[in-house]
């Protein structure tokens, strides 16, 4: 009955910069754009967006660095698929209400 068309973005920002040019903490920032289209007409009915920031520190091990930077960026993923639910769960039960009421 419906398609979800989805664009995800994943952005990584240095942070808390030392006098050596090495960074001490980073961020990940997670965008997701969705549209809800009508399966049957193709016509979009619902659209929205969703953003979350995640943070992590940067550690003198590169595995260490990489398995924080995964964690956040998971987490960021998280918020934002949540989010999504969240809003379409709404989208849908207004739309069942507002069938109701006809």
């Amino acid at each position: 009955k419906w398609r979800l068309q989805t664009a995800l973005t994943i952005a990584r920002s240095d942070l808390g910069i030392q006098r050596n040019a090495t960074a001490t903490s980073s961020e990940i920032t997670v965008s997701a754009s969705f549209v809800l289209f009508d399966a049957t007409s193709g016509k979009p009915v619902y659209s929205n967006s969703s953003r979350a920031i995640s943070d992590f520190n940067q550690l003198t091990d590169a595995y260490a660095t990489q398995v924080a930077a995964d964690d956040a960026r998971d987490r960021a993923l998280q918020q934002v698929a949540e989010e999504m639910t969240m809003r379409m769960a709404i989208f849908m039960r207004q739309l069942r209400a507002s069938a109701a009421a006809r």
